[in-house]
Parts: C-alpha cells; structure tokens; sequence
C-alpha cells in the first residue's frame, strides 16, 4: 500500500484528524484525513460484523478520539430514492424497504435540492456497535459518493451522465446506476451481478430504457472490483459510447495526496462533497 508523508495518528494527536472508515460484508477499511493529504491505515477482507469487532480491537487507532469520524457503511441490501412528499413521517419509511427485519435501523440522508431522501438500513447490531465505539461520527451510504459525483459532472458538462461503481459485498458483486442531467437525478438503482456479462446488459437496458444519446451523452465507471474480464464485458459500450472512461477521477477535481489508496466510492465522495 503507497503511503504519504501524513504521520500515524497516536490517541493524543488523532484529535487534529479527521477519520473515514468503510465497512460492507466483504471488506473494512479505514483512514484519516488532515489538511496535507490522505492515509490509509487499515484495509482488510472482513467477512461480518464479528471480524468488524474483532479488527476493532485488535487495531486500537480505529478508536482513537479523532476530530471527526465518518462512517460509510453498506450491509448489502436495497436502498430506495423517495420524493421527500411521499415520506410524511418516521413509520412510513419502512414502506420502501420491504421485506427488512423488523429490528433493523431506518438511516435517512436528505438532498435537499434534489427534493428526494436517500433511505438505507442498518441491522440493529452493527448500528449500536458503531455508536458505542465511535463518538463525534457521522453515517453515510457509500452510494452517496456516486450520486454527488454524477451530479457534479451533470452540471458541468451540460451533458446527461450516467455514472456506475461496482462494488463487493458479502462475496457477490453489485453494480450502482445513477444518471444525472443537468444538475438533478433522473434514475438511481442497485444491480446484483451474477456473472462479468451481467454489467453489460444493465448498464445497456438502462441506457436504452432512458433514451441516452452515444454521441452527445456520458458513461462513467468506477470501482475497485472491476476484473479485466468485465472489461472485456463492456467493450460494446467502449465502442458504441464516445464518451466512455473507467475511474477517471480526475476529471471530477483534484484529489489529496494519497487519494488512490481509498475506496472508489470514498474517493468520489471527497472529490464532490
């Protein structure tokens, strides 16, 4: 793993850091983040919420009292975009999530100029353990990153974009699809790939369903699970599409020394925030 010149945190400095900390069933990763750069100080393979308790204690800088603490957590399941109109109380919200145990935790981010809510769950066991172990912290679906970045580049380049990361969680692969145009979300969902053709045909149905223009519009797609057979997988759309890049960050703003030892998804989010 590269490093930069940003020192380890210690209990008595990890007060002037800020620290990121990403967890899905599959993988953990941590770091921190100053006004000189990024450090990733944790990156491993995590199978549940028990080798997430287990690595907590076993690395104490994890719980240091750090400036602040953001938590980027994904257990896997659906997430929904709702008009902020069709969410008029608390109870409601588990109407978009159905089929989610009872005990589960409701996590609500709102867009505020989007006029939508981005609602996600939690199990019961993993939001209490993140909030006795961290103080100071803030959560937020990795997803988040995504949706920001397709917005901004919307915004920029006059164009409708649509943007994919692919993600593991729990041993199987994921695919997130936002297009943005304009500065507004026009779709939003999560794909379950079974196999490396699958990307393929959702990122195609999707961008025949809404009408996307080879020529004139933008595909963009992140992730740190892209394998060169999936490559392989997309090279219809390369062709077709004449704006077509994978990771291409750069073209979102400059990153922070260290940024490309972070998570695709983190990278967005701190590119757009």
């Amino acid at each position: 793993m590269a490093d930069t010149n940003l020192p380890t945190p210690s209990e008595r400095t990890a007060t002037e850091q800020d620290a990121l900390l990403s967890f899905a069933p599959g993988r953990l990763f941590f770091g921190v983040r100053n006004g000189d750069g990024l450090k990733a100080l944790v990156d491993e393979k995590v199978r549940s919420l028990h080798d997430f308790q287990s690595l907590y204690f076993d690395k104490p800088l994890i719980g240091y009292p750090y400036r602040t603490v953001s938590l980027f957590l994904d257990g896997g399941e659906v997430y929904d975009f709702v008009p902020a109109a069709f969410v008029p109380d608390e109870q409601s919200l588990s109407l978009w999530l159905p089929g989610l145990p009872e005990s589960d935790r409701i996590i609500r981010e709102r867009f505020a100029d989007q006029g939508f809510e981005l609602v996600s769950a939690l199990s019961e066991d993993l939001a209490e353990f993140v909030s006795r172990s961290f103080s100071r912290y803030t959560f937020s679906h990795p997803v988040t990153g995504l949706v920001q970045a397709a917005l901004q580049s919307s915004r920029l380049s006059g164009a409708r974009v649509l943007f994919g990361a692919v993600s593991r969680i729990g041993g199987e692969d994921v695919l997130d699809l936002v297009l943005a145009s304009g500065g507004r979300v026009c779709f939003a969902n999560r794909f379950f790939l079974h196999g490396e053709t699958d990307a393929l045909y959702f990122v195609t149905s999707v961008w025949r369903a809404e009408g996307l223009d080879r020529e004139e519009d933008a595909f963009r797609l992140f992730g740190d699970q892209i394998t060169p057979g999936m490559s392989a997988a997309l090279a219809p759309i390369k062709k077709a599409v004449k704006s077509f890049e994978i990771n291409s960050f750069s073209e979102l703003g400059r990153e922070l020394p260290g940024a490309e030892n972070f998570p695709a998804l983190l990278r967005l989010k701190m590119l757009c925030a």
